[in-house]
């Protein structure tokens, strides 16, 4: 029962050490009768460990015990006021973060206006600008559809004088060639006929040559004849002469 009571009183006097960790300091008198309290309990531990347990408590024990209590009493009223302070604290700190929530909402509230309305000036703005670069696109498109309208009326009146003198280049080449074909035609019976001339020219000179050519080659004829008939008669003329030679010689040898 000793050490039981003497546990519990060490519990009670350990207490107030929290409660001073938490903002409040301990007082002197507290904590010299903790150390009192902690110094029996060790008297005690090491009684009860060699086996000397006195069989009546002495009137130091007992003075122990009645400063104990007192000190107990004392201990449940300040840890009373303590909580009661810490109570007091607790409203005033949750008034405190109601107002500062209250506070932050009301921010956050303007900050959301603010922003919702600074989002539909951008929006506007935007809107703003996409019509007007909506507005000069469609301009430009519409400068760029008549410059191309143009370009190409242009290059179609371009290439309608062009076709014009195309064909009126071509009605003249196929006059031209009908002229140069027809002088064509001409020409190639004029040369026909030039032909035909000459050839008939050509076969009169022919048979003009064979007849000439006949006459020649008779003539020829007639003097080969002729210069052979003389040989012949010289010949002839010789070898008699070179016999009546002979005959000559023979009769002045006899």
């Amino acid at each position: 029962p000793i050490a039981g009571g003497a546990t519990a009183t060490a519990v009670a006097a350990l207490r107030p050490a929290s409660a001073s960790a938490r903002g409040r300091p301990p007082s002197l008198h507290t904590s010299g009768s903790a150390q009192l309290l902690s110094g029996g309990l060790r008297r005690e531990d090491g009684a009860a460990r060699f086996g000397t347990r006195s069989s009546a408590p002495t009137s130091q024990e007992r003075r122990a015990q009645d400063d104990s209590g007192g000190q107990g009493a004392e201990l449940a009223l300040l840890r009373a006021r303590f909580d009661l302070r810490l109570d007091v604290e607790r409203v005033r700190t949750q008034g405190a973060s109601e107002e500062l929530r209250a506070a932050c909402s009301d921010a956050l509230r303007s900050e959301h206006s603010v922003a919702a309305r600074q989002l539909t000036a951008l929006r506007e703005g935007f809107c703003q600008a996409e019509a007007l670069q909506r507005a000069s696109e469609a301009l430009a498109l519409q400068g760029l559809r008549a410059a191309s309208e143009q370009s190409a009326a242009a290059s179609r009146q371009e290439a309608a004088q062009r076709e014009a003198l195309l064909l009126e280049e071509l009605r003249l080449e196929r006059v031209s060639f009908a002229a140069a074909s027809s002088e064509a035609r001409a020409a190639r019976a004029e040369a026909a006929e030039a032909a035909e001339s000459a050839r008939e020219s050509l076969a009169s000179c022919a048979l003009e040559a064979a007849a000439s050519c006949q006459a020649q080659r008779e003539a020829q004829v007639a003097q080969v004849l002729g210069r052979l008939e003389g040989e012949h008669f010289r010949l002839s003329h010789e070898a008699a002469q070179e016999a009546y030679r002979r005959r000559a010689a023979q009769e002045e040898v006899e």
